[in-house]
């Protein structure tokens, strides 16, 4: 007997619903909701995530309790909610990452490059050929003196730069000690001081520096033209490149042959007594030489000594650009003539205070004297062939090889 038509009527919508729920919802979804209360259930939940969670842990994919983040394709996005599990799902897949793992220091340095670039960065407007690491002695007397601010991923410079035109050459002056001279030599930034000076455009830097003599002919007064440099400081950031490019320089000569040329005829017309060659010793600082310290010096045929030249020097060339050192001599070091008095920072401003006016007009002439082309210097071509991968190094990849990217 069939049943009354009302009836089958119910059925059919009965199925009919049953069918549509079906379909909009998977079964294991059902299955989970309908046990999610249960404790049975709950617990392997809670096994199953403490699974995954030693799992990642032993194979080192967890880093310091939180996971770093990698972009995944959208595409791949699973739905939120719950997986077979019971667990909890992000709506993006994550990748964890290793402190060892090499995707992580990537990830890292795009994030510390993303950083400097929007908050240590200044696109400078001002440009300069020529940049002398000097005082206010040197631009004072100028026309039209600019004063800019210039930010760098190593933190301030010294001070604000100083642009003027000399010889019709635009030249950026920098106080490394201050402007007020409040910034004892090891505490320099001379990453910062070299960059900021790169990134105005300079080519040619000219460096001058106050300096005690390690030999008798070298007398206070007199000026040094240094070839060589020996490095006896410590503690100070000296390269641009920290990897994760390798890259090695070469320090054979760092003084541009053809700077000291020019530096040694304006010296010359000046009548000015001076060597042409000679190697300057850079010690830490702030303290000056002990007798010893200053006799070994001596007896290895160095003949200046300083405070500033390293990495300053060493710096400019490692961004392309070529420098040329004038050494003023202030006194004898410790040490060097028996019965002389020992140095003191007196006696040395003292004297350099003499002889400013001496060497900021050998400096402003030899200005006007620069090659047109400052890249025929070879400053620039000393860059190739430095990296470890063997691929040609320039100014430009610096900031790439320090970042990683």
């Amino acid at each position: 007997m069939r049943p009354p038509q009302a009836a089958r009527c119910a059925r059919a919508r009965h199925r009919q619903a049953r069918h549509h729920g079906a379909r909009q919802r998977p079964a294991a979804s059902v299955s989970a909701r309908s046990s999610a209360g249960s404790p049975a259930t709950r617990q392997g939940s809670s096994c199953a995530a403490l699974s995954r969670r030693r799992s990642d842990r032993s194979s080192g994919r967890l880093l310091h309790g939180r996971a770093i983040v990698v972009g995944a394709d959208h595409a791949d996005e699973p739905s939120a909610g719950h997986d077979r599990s019971g667990v909890r799902q992000s709506r993006r897949p994550r990748q964890l990452l290793s402190p060892d793992d090499p995707t992580t220091v990537t990830a890292r340095a795009r994030c510390a490059a993303a950083t400097l670039t929007r908050r240590h960065t200044t696109v400078v407007a001002d440009t300069a050929e020529i940049g002398v690491f000097g005082g206010s002695g040197f631009y004072s007397l100028l026309d039209d003196v600019r004063e800019i601010k210039v930010d760098t991923p190593y933190g301030p410079p010294s001070d604000s730069f100083f642009l003027a035109t000399v010889a019709g050459r635009t030249v950026a002056f920098l106080p490394r000690h201050g402007r007020r001279h409040t910034i004892p030599p090891h505490k320099i930034n001379y990453r910062a001081n070299v960059w900021a000076m790169r990134s105005l455009g300079v080519k040619a830097v000219i460096s001058p520096c106050a300096a005690g003599s390690l030999q008798r002919h070298v007398a206070p007064g007199d000026f040094v033209l240094c070839d060589q440099f020996v490095d006896r400081t410590y503690g100070r950031e000296c390269t641009f490149f920290d990897g994760p490019i390798v890259t090695h320089f070469s320090s054979a000569d760092i003084y541009d042959p053809v700077l000291r040329q020019i530096a040694a005829d304006v010296i010359r017309e000046h009548g000015i007594s001076f060597h042409e060659r000679g190697t300057i010793v850079i010690i830490n600082g702030p303290r000056f030489s002990t007798k010893s310290e200053s006799k070994w010096f001596s007896d290895a045929g160095w003949e200046v000594i300083s405070m500033t030249q390293y990495p300053e020097a060493y710096l400019c060339r490692e961004v392309g650009m070529a420098v040329v050192n004038i050494a003023l001599i202030t006194d004898y070091d410790a040490g060097v003539l028996e019965g002389t008095e020992a140095v003191d920072a007196r006696s040395v401003l003292e004297v350099f205070a003499q002889n400013a006016e001496r060497i900021q007009q050998v400096v402003l002439n030899m200005i006007g004297r620069f090659p047109a082309d400052l890249d025929a210097l070879g400053a620039r071509a000393a860059l190739e062939h430095t990296r470890g991968d063997g691929h040609a190094t320039s100014p430009q990849d610096i900031r790439l090889f320090e970042t990683g990217l």
